[in-house]
């Protein structure tokens, strides 16, 4: 959790003191137990401005681990522990729902983290799709390849979103959207949509099962026309499994750049 998560906590606490205190007043209650919830009010609303302030920062400053490093034997590890391992330590990544449509019109979603941006100009992503447990293509992929072209959903973080996720991601018959109880083709907790036609195909080597597909990025749609400089408040993958909100704790702006 960090300092904005806190202050916002801290703000529904005195908005909830504000409220229980004007209840109580209102039925006449003690003056003892309105000075106490008054109290608590002046209290966190101290805590709340040294918060914000900067005075607690060290709070959220997490000290890194001073053990040694350690060599995993990285090539005796099976598939599983890698995979553990990879995701990890290049995490955080962002969930990203790709929504497709098959020859016939039926609308496909399913969530990936495996989309990297590679280049502004032209504008291109890198997304690697791997087959099924039976070792076929996933529809995402087979919908993709014969239409050409897709939307990358990025959902804005709630509960409610990672339910949606824990939905697509299952094995399912049919379109995933009527799973969802959605009306393709834009997902409603979208934050922003990316369209992409594809670009390329490439097979991964030392016989990767994936494939990496190269998409070129044609339009964008938001709920804000201002640049997210910040960056959005989005569903990502931290670890093996884990889905949390962007992490937003504390930031240093880096300006300095080769290119």
């Amino acid at each position: 959790m960090g300092n904005e998560d806190v202050c916002d906590f801290l703000s529904r606490c005195i908005e909830y003191a504000e409220d229980s205190i004007a209840r109580k007043e209102k039925r006449g209650e003690s003056e003892q137990m309105i000075g106490e919830w008054k109290t608590y009010r002046e209290f966190t609303a101290h805590a709340l401005e040294e918060v914000k302030n900067g005075v607690l920062d060290k709070w959220f400053d997490i000290q890194p681990s001073t053990e040694d490093l350690q060599e995993i034997a990285f090539d005796t590890l099976d598939h599983k522990t890698r995979s553990t391992w990879l995701s990890g330590l290049i995490s955080p990544r962002p969930v990203v729902m790709i929504s497709t449509r098959d020859a016939d019109g039926v609308e496909n979603i399913a969530p990936y983290t495996s989309v990297s941006l590679v280049s502004n100009t032209p504008a291109l992503l890198t997304v690697s799709m791997s087959i099924n447990r039976e070792g076929d293509p996933r529809d995402t992929f087979r919908n993709l390849v014969e239409q050409g072209e897709c939307e990358l959903q990025i959902l804005s973080a709630s509960r409610s979103a990672i339910e949606q996720v824990r939905i697509a991601a299952a094995p399912l018959e049919g379109s995933e959207w009527e799973a969802l109880d959605l009306e393709p083709p834009v997902h409603p907790l979208a934050a922003a949509v990316i369209s992409c036609k594809l670009v390329e195909v490439i097979d991964l080597p030392k016989g990767a099962v994936a494939k990496l597909v190269i998409l070129e990025v044609v339009g964008i749609q938001t709920r804000s026309n201002e640049i997210p400089l910040q960056g959005l408040n989005i569903l990502c993958q931290h670890g093996q499994d884990r889905i949390t909100p962007t992490p937003n704790s504390w930031s240093e702006l880096i300006t300095t750049h080769y290119s």
